[in-house]
């Protein structure tokens, strides 16, 4: 995938065979300066390096996830593809794309309580987990997108218009997820889970209904 100085009104990415690779930091640059009818985005490439080398993995993560609090211990945190390699890398890009937190397909993990709390919801329970067991395979966004969006685009196995979306949405909701490379998630990664039949807000405000709270020991 290429680009060139001369960007159409509508966003559409015209290439030649002479022209440079199309690159993350490449898009970041024209969006930042309101170039090829792109809304300005409030993310500079020095942003997205500094996202892409956090230095300590959170201890732990959250998720709102479909289930009981008996499943999800039993069974760990399941997603609904088993892509793995380039194929899983565009299924994150498309996730985050669209809407965060959307898409079963790429579980995004988040290091704040109150984020995971934004999608609870009656059948999901509240998700606990521990990356002490694998920290390596737990890798934020940043890193994902730093790493492999250049490789992805230029293979043309996702469109920069996605690998764009997945930017704009990472600078809206400015959080920097997490996602699990080693599949799904096992049930020994998960420290606690709490579900409630009939309350969908916060486990710590729970009240009215029948609650399951399970710790790992």
């Amino acid at each position: 995938m290429y680009w060139n100085q001369k960007f159409s009104s509508s966003a559409s990415f015209r290439t030649t065979e002479t022209e440079s690779p199309l690159t993350v930091r490449h898009l970041l640059d024209r969006a930042a300066a309101g170039q090829a009818g792109l809304s300005p985005l409030n993310l500079r490439w020095d942003d997205l390096v500094g996202m892409a080398n956090v230095p300590v993995t959170p201890q732990t993560l959250y998720r709102s996830h479909w289930g009981t609090a008996a499943e999800v211990m039993s069974d760990g945190l399941r997603r609904s593809s088993d892509a793995s390699g380039d194929d899983y890398y565009c299924g994150i890009l498309t996730h985050t794309a669209r809407l965060c937190g959307s898409y079963r397909g790429a579980l995004s993990l988040t290091p704040s309580a109150s984020t995971a709390l934004r999608f609870q919801k009656r059948g999901h329970s509240f998700v606990t987990i521990s990356t002490k067991h694998d920290a390596r395979s737990y890798q934020p966004l940043g890193k994902i997108i730093h790493d492999h969006a250049d490789r992805l685009m230029q293979e043309k196995k996702v469109l920069p218009a996605t690998v764009l979306g997945a930017l704009r949405n990472m600078s809206r909701y400015q959080e920097n997820e997490y996602f699990y490379m080693g599949g799904n998630i096992p049930p020994h990664h998960i420290s606690a889970a709490w579900s409630s039949d009939n309350n969908a807000g916060d486990p710590r405000l729970a009240g009215g209904g029948p609650e399951l709270q399970i710790t790992r020991l």
